[in-house]
């Protein structure tokens, strides 16, 4: 009998705290990283006139919907989709786009493709840690962990996830996880004047946009490549590592959202 009370206890014990925010939540960074890092991809934008802009983004099907900011194709001329196997894209369609909320839905012609699982930015606590994967200065699947500073808006009514993760030029449109290993946010921007003052926009902001894409029929323009990255796409990428610390010229390839905070939510 006493052993049975024993069981009981520990059972509802067991059950409290599994019901407790974040408990039975994966919190090793290195196994979030390992089951989501091939749906993170290298992005590189060129505009003409030498200027070219690397970035991130992340797959959201398996059929090659990848969601990045907006900022990093504006103006674009050409884009190149780069996976973590090394595969390049170059006829890459944009799928939808949203350029108040700065975000941007590309299309490339593949199939099974490893996809993240998005989360709900609603359910955001202040001082949640939270983990992005992308390609600060080009350098390719970098992981970086932090916590939710704040939750802010713009003057115009942008809501942001004030975040303490390390973010870099390349880092934008990259995907901000909990530690569910759901996506609840896209890495966007920085205030420069200050240190680990950086920006997601929440993932809730893309939702309408995938689901609308999901229902279109792509057909392709010209015959799409599934190749290692070629001469030209990898002198784009050159071109971009290159210049990761100067920021665009206003109107151009792009382009800084400028982020005012003024109200806490």
């Amino acid at each position: 009998m006493k052993k049975r009370i024993i069981l009981s206890c520990l059972a509802c014990l067991g059950a409290f705290f599994w019901a407790m925010p974040g408990y039975g939540e994966s919190k090793d960074p290195a196994r979030l990283f390992s089951k989501n890092a091939d749906a993170i991809v290298l992005i590189a934008a060129s505009c003409g006139n030498n200027e070219t802009k690397l970035g991130s983004g992340f797959i959201v099907t398996e059929d090659g919907l990848i969601l990045t900011n907006y900022h990093i194709i504006e103006n674009a001329e050409k884009i190149v989709v780069k996976l973590k196997n090394n595969r390049a894209y170059s006829n890459v369609q944009v799928a939808g786009q949203d350029p108040k909320r700065d975000i941007a839905l590309l299309k490339i012609r593949a199939q099974d493709l490893k996809k993240v699982r998005l989360g709900d930015s609603d359910d955001v606590d202040i001082g949640q840690r939270v983990v992005s994967i992308g390609n600060p200065l080009g350098l390719e699947s970098t992981i970086s962990d932090g916590l939710i500073s704040s939750k802010r808006k713009t003057d115009d009514g942008l809501r942001l996830l004030q975040i303490s993760v390390p973010l870099s030029e390349g880092s934008s449109g990259g995907p901000l996880f909990n530690l569910k290993g759901k996506v609840i946010g896209i890495t966007t921007a920085s205030f420069l004047q200050g240190q680990n003052l950086n920006f997601a926009l929440p993932i809730n902001y893309a939702k309408s946009l995938i689901r609308k894409a999901k229902n279109r029929d792509y057909r392709p323009r010209a015959r799409d490549r599934d190749l290692k990255i070629t001469k030209k796409e990898a002198s784009i990428y050159r071109e971009a590592k290159n210049l990761p610390h100067m920021p665009p010229p206003n109107g151009a390839c792009g382009q800084r959202h400028l982020v005012r905070l003024i109200q806490k939510i």
